[in-house]
């Protein structure tokens, strides 16, 4: 494969600034905690990248989860999903959010958010 593949994830956290820190985006190396909301509260759901590659997960399994991202408009390969994790995970990336969360920490997970009681 001569192409490389360019991810906008990982462009965006070589440059981006940690929403926590006020600091250029190095999670690798953060050791900030921030301070977490108190009950009653809710979290967004992540995954672990991390699990992948530390325990240097088989090909089939990459194959498994990139099935769920295939659609008419996204062709994804286990290839192109391993490249992914890799680059991520290089800049220090240990979780990656699944849907929209705005106090999400790349090392940590998402960081609570207060929601009113039921």
């Amino acid at each position: 494969m001569s192409e490389e593949n360019t991810f906008e994830l990982v462009e965006r956290l070589k440059t981006g600034i940690c929403q926590f820190t006020g600091k250029q985006y190095d999670c690798g190396r953060c050791s900030h905690e921030p301070e977490k909301e108190k009950p009653p509260c809710h979290i967004h759901m992540s995954m672990s990248i991390a699990s992948y590659i530390e325990n240097n997960a088989p090909m089939s399994e990459y194959r498994r989860l990139a099935r769920a991202f295939t659609s008419p408009k996204c062709n994804v390969t286990g290839t192109m999903l391993r490249q992914y994790f890799q680059q991520l995970y290089a800049l220090g990336v240990r979780t990656i959010p699944l849907g929209e969360c705005d106090r999400f920490c790349y090392r940590l997970g998402c960081r609570n958010h207060h929601c009113e009681e039921l």
